[in-house]
């Protein structure tokens, strides 16, 4: 991800909107683009502050609260694929759910497809 410009550039572009140039103006001197250059007023003028605008925190993961049942669940059948754990431990979440987790907790999960043995001609 990109960093954010400074908050001198930011103050710049504020003190000269507050001195009437347009925001053309403002972005061919300063070398940015004007939709910045709106943005950053928009901001300004919604919050009042010249910092950048700080990222959210996603959403809570779904199985944050089950590590101990799953890491055990793994552990006494590991050989049982995603969907029968999930109907095991009655996780009301996607396969794909539950991959992620194993995969954060490092718990390399991987299957081999069964394989019929080649026929003689």
């Amino acid at each position: 991800m990109a960093k954010a410009f400074s908050a001198d550039l930011r103050a710049r572009v504020i003190a000269a909107s507050q001195a009437q140039h347009s925001n053309a103006e403002i972005a061919r001197f300063l070398k940015v683009s004007e939709p910045w250059v709106h943005k950053v007023l928009a901001h300004h003028h919604k919050t009042g502050q010249v910092e950048p605008q700080r990222n959210k925190p996603g959403p809570k993961f779904k199985l944050s609260a089950d590590h101990d049942r799953i890491q055990a669940a793994v552990k006494a059948t590991p050989d049982a694929t995603l969907e029968e754990l999930c109907q095991t431990l009655q996780l009301d979440v996607d396969v794909s759910t539950l991959w992620r987790l194993l995969r954060q907790l490092k718990i390399t999960y991987k299957k081999k497809p069964a394989r019929g043995r080649t026929k003689t001609a």
